[in-house]
This record gives C-alpha cells, structure tokens and sequence, in this order.
C-alpha cells in the first residue's frame, strides 16, 4: 500500500459552511443570485433546474448562464467581495492542514465553485494549489466586466486531479479526498481514500469513510481519525460501506457491503441507460442495489459478510436460470431494513439482466 501524498479537499461544505447569515444554502451561486434580485432567483432556478435535466453541454456552460444572470441584475463588487469574506470555516481547518502538513502530504482545493473563495482559503492556509470554476473580472464602477470559466466539477473534479497528479508525478493510490456533495462522486472513487464529510445522500455510495456530526458540531478535524488508520490497513478493507460517527474522540465503524466497490457501477449504471431509464433514475437504481447489498451482509445471506455481499449476489444472479429463481431467493434480503423492498425489487430484476 502506498502512502498519501496529495490530499484533496472540496469546498464549500467541508472547509467552509455552507450558510449565509446563519441560513443554509446549496450552493453561494444561488446566494448571489438571491442578492440579486427575486428575478435573478428566479432565472437561476429556472437554469438549475435546466441543468440536472441534462439540458446544458456542461457542467461549464452552466456556470456562464449564472454569471450572465449575475451581470444582467447588477452584482456589484463590494457585494460579491462582502459575500465572500462573511462566509465562516467550518472549526479544525487549521488542525486538519497543519496534521497533514506535518505527515509530508500536500493539500489541494478542487470545487465547482467560486476562485475567490478558493483563493481566500489558500492565502488563509497557504494551499498551494486551487481550482475553482469561475473567477470574474471588473469594472472600476464595480461592475462585472467579464469572467474566465473552467471544467472544475463533476466528471472534472476527477480530470483536474489526474493532472495534478501527472504534475506532481504521483498516482491515484496516492490520493486522499474529503468532500460533501453529489458533484465529489468521481473524483472520491478515484482516491485510494475517500472520506465524505457529513456528505449528501447520493455521495455516501462513493466514499470509503463516511463522518456524521451533529449540526452546529461540526469540525473538519474528525477526518484525521481515519486518515491516521488508513496505512494500517489495505483499500480491500474499505470495498464496503463504513460509517464513522464521530461525537468527540468516539468513533464507531460500521461495515456494509456495497455496489459502489465493486468496480461493477458504472457498468450497471450504463446498461440501465441502455434500456431507457434516465441518468438521474439510473442513479437511483445504483443506491437500491447498495440497499440491498447492505441487507446481504447484516443478515449474512448465503454466508456474506462487509467483504463478500456483492460478490455471493452476483453469484447468485449468473447461478439463477430465471428472473423469477433469483427474486424467490432473495426474499429476506429485499425485506431487510435498508431502502424499500419494492425499490430493491425493481433494481434487482434489472441486476439479474445485467448479469445474463
């Protein structure tokens, strides 16, 4: 097993909060268009929707509708600049980097999100290396004059680091993530560890380690628990599903087998699409088997364990000579309490397909 030398860290949601004047928001995006004006909310909605309909090219072309929104409803620079500096770190930044630091590992920010956050984090912790999506120019009556726009999030987030890595000659089994969103999904699957920091939903399928704090606890320092274990132990020890709840120093694993590990989701993923379901559906279908693979394991169908359900339950579709012998046994596991049977039901026919 190699060890670090590059961690990679997301944004907003894991260095920074994500709020703005102690309320919640997705993304500052959607807070500088909010500033602008009911209008700009609106057209921002509009086009964030448009986006996870799969109706822009990119991830970028996207970015540049928003900031045509910013500039048509008048964001000034002393707004965009207060906006950004009123923005607080989540607590254990400083500990997190210093630890690492002190470790010989690197430090690198890659979000989808604005250049002058990511600049206020690298001039605040001396990171060496930032990528962010957007970074705009001005007039001197504060006005936006022009922008300059980069692939930074999503499937890019991964494509960033594989340069990085080129540049610094070192690979992904060298890599360590920690971020929160659905937009971290590959760039965390690519890392020989991944951590996802009270992450999204649909994050939590693609992460290695999972930590959960309370709100209003949370402390970006957590991620050095596992990090400190991570040489101890090889990447066979995370191809399944653990969560660590960390309250203090407390921290409890709890180990569930998984679709995501498999190296079988995007193949699965794919042929779904293939048969007519929608990106976003197909997505869906991916957590249902990861529900029912956690099944597999608790109960210990067919002797699985955290390292064996995926494997016994491909076995188990390639042995079944019919779609009906596979859904018979598997009437226990698609009982259990992880996800909905009929949700569980529905992706694993669609699983026997793929495996014939």
């Amino acid at each position: 097993m190699k060890s670090i030398k590059l961690a990679v860290f997301d944004l907003e949601g894991t260095i920074f909060r994500n709020s703005y004047r102690g309320k919640d928001f997705p993304s500052l995006w959607a807070v500088i268009c909010n500033l602008c004006g009911p209008e700009a909310a609106e057209e921002d909605a509009a086009n964030r929707e448009k986006f996870y309909a799969g109706k822009y090219a990119g991830y970028s072309e996207w970015v540049i509708d928003t900031l045509k929104i910013h500039q048509k409803y008048g964001l000034k620079r002393n707004q965009f600049e207060s906006l950004i500096n009123s923005i607080d770190y989540y607590p254990g930044v400083a500990e997190t980097f210093d630890n690492l630091r002190q470790k010989g590992i690197n430090i690198a920010i890659i979000s989808g999100g604005l250049k002058a956050l990511a600049d206020r984090a690298a001039i605040d912790y001396k990171v060496e290396h930032c990528f962010a999506a957007a970074e705009y120019f001005w007039n001197q009556d504060g006005t936006i004059r022009h922008w300059n726009v980069m692939p930074t999030d999503f499937a890019h987030k991964k494509s960033v680091l594989e340069i990085l890595c080129r540049d610094l000659g070192i690979t992904s089994d060298e890599c360590l993530f920690v971020g929160d969103g659905r937009n971290d999904r590959a760039v965390a699957g690519h890392c020989a560890l991944s951590i996802g920091f009270n992450p999204h939903d649909e994050l939590r399928q693609d992460v290695d380690v999972i930590i959960e704090q309370p709100t209003g606890e949370e402390n970006l320092a957590a991620v050095l628990q596992p990090i400190a274990k991570f040489p101890q132990f090889t990447l066979d020890d995370f191809c399944d599903y653990k969560i660590w709840k960390i309250h203090g120093a407390d921290v409890a694993p709890k180990m569930v087998g998984t679709l995501s590990k498999s190296g079988q989701r995007d193949a699965y993923h794919a042929f779904l699409v293939r048969n007519d379901l929608t990106s976003k559906s197909a997505d869906s279908y991916c957590s249902y088997m990861n529900n029912l693979c956690k099944n597999i394991a608790e109960i210990g169908w067919n002797g699985a364990n955290a390292n064996t359900a995926f494997t016994i339950l491909a076995q188990n579709a390639a042995a079944s000579r019919t779609e009906e012998e596979f859904i018979n046994a598997l009437l226990a596991p698609l009982a259990g309490k992880h996800g909905r049977e009929n949700d569980s039901t529905s992706a694993a026919k669609q699983f026997w397909r793929f495996v014939q």
